[in-house]
């Protein structure tokens, strides 16, 4: 039996959740799991019970620094793929979310023109 993706959404409590199955659903990739988390604590807490293959987390979230979850996220978690979504498409704050343990980022402008 094929490995199961399975995602972690880490977005802000106001924020539309990304349309992540949308996405997959378009890519073909196959069978993919996604949970979402509306705060930081919450995804610590899905992240202590499940396994995850990877996180997409909003650098835009309200409850503090987006780059000092990803820190935290890759310090605790270092199995987990980190990848950070941009709101203006910051560079600046996506190399410090890299800096900081992500893999990658994007903006979430890209998500948005990909679906």
């Amino acid at each position: 039996m094929p490995h199961r993706v399975h995602l972690l959404t880490i977005e802000a409590p106001h924020a539309d959740p990304v349309r992540l199955p949308d996405l997959v659903d378009a890519a073909g990739i196959g069978a993919v799991r996604v949970d979402h988390a509306r705060t930081a604590a919450l995804a610590v807490d899905l992240l202590g019970r499940h396994f995850y293959d990877a996180a997409l987390v909003d650098l835009e979230r309200d409850e503090g620094s987006g780059v000092e979850a990803v820190r935290h996220l890759c310090e605790r978690f270092p199995h987990l793929a980190v990848v950070v979504l941009t709101g203006g498409g910051d560079e600046r704050t996506a190399d410090a979310a890299i800096a900081a343990g992500a893999q990658d980022a994007l903006a979430a402008h890209a998500l948005g023109a990909a679906m």
